[in-house]
């Protein structure tokens, strides 16, 4: 409670989160009181999240602001020089090495990911789900993801290990919040007067169809991969 009167100082609304959490609750036909935590589906559960966990929010964006460098990566040399080389062709009016060139251009990484002097952090939370976007190497996502477990340990909060996991978005998808992130597999191009330029992939936010398919078969809805509806 000393957390939550620090954060709300209406002592009314503080007393009311008081009774609450002293509130038992009735399992079947025996009255139980909660030790440790809140009821199950208790309307006070994120509001308490939200006041206990802002110091986590407050920790991470220290990090933010350590971690982040810079304010757009560099080009890949391989893409610097074709753009130059493409510069000259067309001062020379060679057409046909001019569309060689620009199509070879388009097929080569134009943003360096590997950028050293390039690096951001991104942090999402919901209730007590959160996520941690790194912008830099493997071995900096590992020591993000242990200075935080590390603060959470002291502050008495545990950090699941088998939903804490560091993934290659570029590579694997992620599942928060009921939805897919994935990096888009496709480029897409924007002409302008430099010609044709390719965009970078963007981020997808999928819904989670494999997921929504299993439970609708185990809900009887769906049966030997085709809809069952159920009448009343």
């Amino acid at each position: 409670m000393d957390i939550i009167e620090r954060k709300i100082t209406d002592r009314q609304f503080t007393k009311l989160i008081r009774k609450s959490i002293r509130t038992g609750h009735c399992k079947f036909t025996t009255f139980q009181y909660d030790n440790v935590g809140t009821a199950q589906g208790s309307i006070i559960s994120p509001i308490l999240t939200n006041i206990f966990l802002e110091q986590l929010d407050t920790f991470i964006r220290g990090l933010k602001k350590e971690f982040d460098i810079g304010t757009k990566a560099r080009r890949t040399k391989k893409s610097r020089c074709l753009e130059y080389k493409l510069t000259m062709a067309k001062k020379e009016g060679k057409k046909e090495e001019v569309i060689r060139l620009a199509k070879l251009r388009r097929s080569v990484p134009d943003t360096d990911f590997h950028d050293p002097n390039y690096k951001h952090l991104t942090y999402v939370r919901y209730a007590d789900e959160w996520l941690i976007g790194i912008r830099g190497s493997y071995k900096d996502a590992e020591g993000i993801l242990r200075r935080v477990i590390d603060y959470c340990a002291g502050i008495n909060l545990k950090v699941c290990e088998t939903k804490t996991k560091i993934i290659n978005i570029n590579k694997n998808k992620v599942l928060f919040l009921g939805t897919v992130i994935k990096r888009s597999h496709l480029y897409k191009y924007r002409e302008g007067t430099a010609g044709i330029r390719r965009l970078k992939k963007l981020l997808l936010l999928l819904a989670p169809l494999d997921i929504v398919k299993r439970k609708l078969t185990e809900a009887s809805f769906i049966k030997r991969n085709k809809p069952h509806p159920k009448f009343v």
